[in-house]
């Protein structure tokens, strides 16, 4: 097995996951399910310099060079909630300025 760190921003990872190159569904996931404040403290954190803990990814080969994807195997209400946040689907709550 190899591993390697990928220092990704966060409109990176939007992208990845608009370009189905990041995918969420698998098995030992369970569905998102974070409320507006888990998600609003989330948030919180990053803008503070917090760290959140590293995601889990598998990148997963295709049958072409071009038919890759990273499979989410950790950090996925980390990740769908910065997706959501990123594409205007909430707003914060519950945190001071």
């Amino acid at each position: 097995m190899r591993t390697a760190v990928l220092n990704l921003t966060v409109e990176k990872m939007v992208d990845f996951v608009n370009k189905n190159q990041m995918k969420f569904d698998n098995a030992v996931q369970r569905p998102f399910v974070w409320d507006l404040d888990r998600q609003s403290y989330l948030l919180d954190s990053i803008m503070r310099g917090f760290p959140i803990g590293v995601i889990h990814v598998d990148k997963v080969s295709g049958e072409t060079k071009k038919d890759w994807y990273y499979d989410v195997m950790d950090g996925q209400q980390r990740c769908t909630t910065l997706f959501r946040f990123m594409n205007n689907e909430f707003e914060l709550q519950n945190v001071n300025p």
